[in-house]
């Protein structure tokens, strides 16, 4: 998916409006004395700066200019102290180069992952990120549980989640493909913002219990955990979500 300026400024409108549990999470997940994190697809960079602002060092990767530049305006914003300790790189975490054994947690918030389509390019981002935690290091995605059936839905208008700013009128409206036997889903959303409506289509891969285990161990991590809440209770089928916890 290509985001436009105009797309990346309002993305974080349709995420809740409180996102310090996912913070509270990764930072549990980091355990006692961790200090470098490590986001592969930091997005516009909230989830981040929440974890700064609690003393951690982040390095945020991200493909996609209009999000990072809208990380880097909250960035600056967020005071020198916070700042300084977050890191932004644009590149694409399959190729990007990262310091060696320099990180105590690498974490994917809300199912980015399943962009990553194709195999080749998870084997590719999995041990870019491998190489780069420490011994004992953890790597942590959230990602969505497989779906049971397939079909497609009817257009959907969505209003944003969190107060919109004066003068700007926002709709987001989805329609979802699922194709169940290869687990693929395809989202076409238009957003329109202030009468101008941007169309776009994304592309979302889901994976199996057995495909995200198999894939783990593939590239070499080790102690591969699957939770099916924040609450770490493990993974069973029906669960909202897959969070997968893995160690090099």
């Amino acid at each position: 998916m290509l985001y436009s300026a105009e797309t990346a400024a309002i993305y974080d409108l349709y995420f809740p409006p409180d996102r310090s549990p996912e913070a509270e999470l990764w930072a549990r997940l980091a355990g006692p004395g961790a200090t470098h994190l490590l986001e592969p697809m930091i997005g516009t960079g909230e989830v981040a700066l929440l974890l700064a602002a609690k003393g951690f060092e982040v390095t945020g990767v991200d493909l996609a200019t209009p999000m990072l530049a809208v990380a880097e305006e909250r960035r600056r914003a967020a005071g020198p102290e916070v700042a300084g300790r977050v890191c932004l790189i644009e590149g694409d975490i399959c190729h990007v180069a990262l310091p060696a054994a320099r990180f105590d947690l690498a974490y994917v918030s809300r199912g980015s992952w399943h962009v990553l389509a194709e195999r080749r390019m998870r084997m590719d981002a999995l041990r870019a990120v491998r190489r780069s935690l420490k011994p004992g290091g953890k790597l942590a995605i959230e990602l969505f549980p497989p779906f049971k059936s397939g079909g497609q839905s009817e257009p959907q208008a969505f209003r944003p989640h969190r107060p919109v700013p004066p003068g700007l009128d926002v709709v987001k409206t989805s329609m979802v493909e699922r194709d169940v036997d290869q687990q693929v889903m395809r989202i076409h959303e238009a957003l329109t913002v202030n009468g101008r409506t941007t169309e776009c289509c994304l592309l979302l891969q889901l994976l199996t219990p057995e495909q995200i285990r198999s894939e783990l161990k593939k590239a070499g991590y080790r102690q591969v955990a699957l939770y099916g809440s924040y609450a770490l209770a493990p993974y069973k089928d029906g669960a909202p979500l897959i969070l997968t916890v893995a160690s090099v």
